[in-house]
């Protein structure tokens, strides 16, 4: 057998075999239950949020402004003197 690093510096890569990864039916229940799950909790996380932040207004910007804002751009026209 040749060492490591001789096959390396070679160029030489060693081929394995593909591997079988089984899907099973508990599995694919596990996680649709944990998916529920996560999207309740969100859900009623997300509830909480907007009952207390009601007050709090917060100016949300568009992409473009965001762009525009970024690099400088002022797209208002100058007025003429």
């Amino acid at each position: 057998m040749v060492p490591e690093t001789i096959l390396f510096q070679s160029g030489i890569m060693l081929r394995r075999n593909p591997t079988k990864i089984e899907l099973k039916l508990e599995d694919i229940q596990d996680f649709s239950n944990k998916l529920k799950e996560n999207l309740d909790s969100r859900k009623t996380s997300g509830n909480k949020l907007s009952e207390s932040s009601t007050s709090i207004e917060i100016p949300i910007k568009s992409r473009q402004e965001v762009i525009e804002e970024r690099i400088g751009y002022n797209p208002k026209p100058k007025k003429p003197n």
